[in-house]
């Protein structure tokens, strides 16, 4: 897992699938106690990553109004 910023996340691979990453996801979680741990993901699985959390957060009502805009 890594704890610091990526300087180029597209020359990372994307920590779900394994393809070029395109963004970065950073966060503070359970993973490493407390201290911010960042991800790179490609833009499919950035999506998906946002819809979930969304959904979880505001509900699918919300979510999927949200998730029109994220184009």
């Amino acid at each position: 897992m890594r704890t610091t910023p990526y300087r180029d996340v597209t020359r990372a691979k994307c920590g779900r699938c394994g393809e070029r990453g395109e963004y970065e996801w950073s966060g503070v979680c359970a993973e490493r106690r407390g201290k911010i741990i960042y991800h790179a993901l490609c833009s499919a699985c950035d999506r998906e990553a946002n819809e979930m959390l969304l959904k979880w957060f505001y509900g699918v009502g919300k979510a999927t109004e949200i998730m029109r805009g994220y184009e």
